[in-house]
């Protein structure tokens, strides 16, 4: 179980500026936790936190259950703002889920709606669904229906990702509500919640759909 990293650095000829690394310290405790053993090549420390761009290639690693291979990227470029972590996979399955769930240590556990003057407190456990209408975020939940003051994109980073799923661009639902899917003619599909209430699906997230539900019922 061995990871080879190798350094490829662009130097600045106008500019050698001081450059922290808590970025790559952050990804190679995540790495640590996902029981990922590392063999790493380091130039000296000071080297490196002087250079203003930094890429690592992962060539090589395979997990405590023999599992496939992983390829890691990680770049560090001064000019990027907020940082970014991009995971490509063929399909949803245990490895990508278990990733996540590593990068998502910080996830909310409950969320704020507001109901005229009424701020209500609700568990993740207790959504339904969150949907867009009339450009506001609405909070279907099991309490009731509550207006949010973040964007959907916002809300969906701090969901469980094996828990809950895209169905259009204006709404995402809790795999644990819905109850069925129904096919229309013209090949739309149509998915009912244990409540009662009804939504399309988008075409473009059909497969992401299929394939978190063909997971969780694997778990």
């Amino acid at each position: 179980m061995f990871i080879f990293l190798y350094f490829l650095h662009y130097l600045s000829l106008h500019s050698l500026c001081s450059y922290s690394l808590p970025d790559v310290e952050l990804l190679l405790i995540i790495l640590e936790k996902f029981s990922i053993h590392l063999s790493v090549f380091f130039y000296h420390l000071s080297e490196i936190a002087s250079l203003p761009r930094i890429s690592l290639f992962i060539l090589n690693h395979n997990n405590k259950e023999g599992g496939a291979r992983m390829k890691i990227n990680v770049e560090i470029d001064e000019a990027v703002e907020k940082l970014e972590v991009l995971i490509r996979s063929n399909a949803w399955n245990d490895e990508v889920y278990q990733l996540l769930d590593r990068l998502k240590e910080r996830e909310r556990s409950y969320f704020v709606g507001i109901h005229g003057e009424e701020r209500h407190i609700f568990r993740v456990e207790e959504l339904i669904c969150f949907y867009a209408e009339n450009k506001t975020v609405m909070a279907r939940t099991k309490q009731g229906t509550f207006q949010m003051k973040e964007r959907l994109y916002e809300l969906e980073k701090e969901l469980p990702a094996d828990r809950f799923v895209r169905l259009s661009k204006s709404s995402i639902a809790n795999l644990d509500e819905l109850k069925q899917f129904e096919a229309s003619f013209s090949g739309s599909l149509c998915v009912y919640f244990r409540t009662g209430e009804k939504e399309y699906v988008s075409r473009h997230y059909v497969r992401e759909i299929k394939e978190k539900i063909q997971w969780k019922g694997r778990k």
